[in-house]
């Protein structure tokens, strides 16, 4: 009998390899007992240099086919949690929205979103049971913090559940402790425990 995993799809960020960015994964999948899938971006310029495209109806049809891909060779239906790093974690999350039927979390890493979110966005994905989980460094973009602050006031002020941390030492990266934060913040995005975000957690990062 096929063991039922939760289904993490990562996102890496702009002008990327989706294999270096696999490598920050790899405990996560043991860690939560999720299985994570990690595709290039819909724009391949090389084998190893990979990005999202700005028009967001393209990654939209390439990330469903993937899924969909991913349940039929599977054989059953799993939670699927979208997560992603930079230029990666602003097209998880418009995903995350548009398809809140089906995503049942959005991790954001270092995150930026290029566009406000609609009221009415935000509403229905609450309804749907959406939650996010976005982390960023204390020496982030400031234009990318701003975007970050702005959609967590958007998804607090339409009752979905939201939890941003700050990490301190943190530049634009990806933290260093990325399964402990996981791991601790892993039944609350699930929506089985409460959240343990805490302005005092600590960490390092790592490009």
């Amino acid at each position: 009998m096929a063991v039922h995993r939760p289904l993490i799809l990562a996102l890496h960020g702009g002008n990327a390899s989706y294999l270096e960015f696999a490598l920050h994964w790899r405990a996560v999948a043991d860690s939560l007992n999720v299985a994570v899938l990690i595709p290039p971006g819909c724009i391949r310029y090389s084998a190893n240099d990979n990005s999202w495209d700005d028009i967001y109806n393209v990654c939209d049809g390439y990330l469903t086919s993937l899924l969909d891909r991913y349940t039929e060779q599977c054989g059953y239906t799993p939670e699927v949690y979208v997560a992603g790093f930079s230029q990666g974690a602003n097209t998880a999350i418009k995903y995350g929205f548009v398809h809140s039927d089906r995503v049942r979390g959005v991790i954001a890493v270092a995150g930026l979103l290029d566009q406000p979110l609609l009221p009415e966005m935000v509403a229905n994905s609450a309804g749907s049971g959406l939650r996010i989980y976005a982390m960023s460094g204390e020496y982030e973009t400031p234009g990318f913090l701003q975007t970050m602050k702005q959609a967590e006031k958007a998804c607090k002020s339409g009752n979905l559940p939201f939890e941003f941390e700050m990490v301190p030492g943190m530049s634009h990266e990806v933290p260093t402790d990325l399964v402990n934060r996981l791991g601790k913040e892993w039944a609350w995005l699930s929506g089985a425990g409460s959240s343990s975000v805490s302005s005092t957690t600590i960490g390092g990062a790592i490009k």
